[in-house]
């Protein structure tokens, strides 16, 4: 029996392993990137992940998983780095938030 009353082990097990990939996926992003924005880049992926478990049935990420997320939230980093200053935050953000949407909705529809 679970440590977490009605809660499956395996449910435990599968978030568990999210955090730990949300924290790899935040903490790959280059020095450069604002800690504010490895914090929010954290969030961002954390909840793609338990989105995509609710969506998709989705419990583990392999490397190349986590590869992606990266490369879609540094992806999101330069675009708002090149922007003025007073909207680098809400670009970063809204990219993030978006590319996030997208590979939860439609990276792996098509191995179904």
């Amino acid at each position: 029996m679970s440590n977490y009353g009605n809660v499956p082990d395996d449910d435990v097990d599968a978030v568990s392993h999210a955090v730990r990939a949300a924290t790899r996926v935040a903490d790959g992003l280059p020095p450069t990137v604002p800690s504010a924005w490895k914090s929010k880049a954290f969030e961002l992926t954390l909840e793609g992940i338990l989105q995509d478990w609710v969506n998709n049935g989705t419990t583990e990420l392999d490397s190349d998983d986590e590869e992606d997320l990266t490369n879609l939230l540094r992806l999101a980093a330069d675009l708002a780095a090149q922007q003025p200053a007073d909207r680098q935050e809400a670009v970063f953000r809204i990219i993030g938030k978006s590319v996030m949407r997208d590979w939860v909705d439609n990276w792996n529809s098509d191995e179904e």
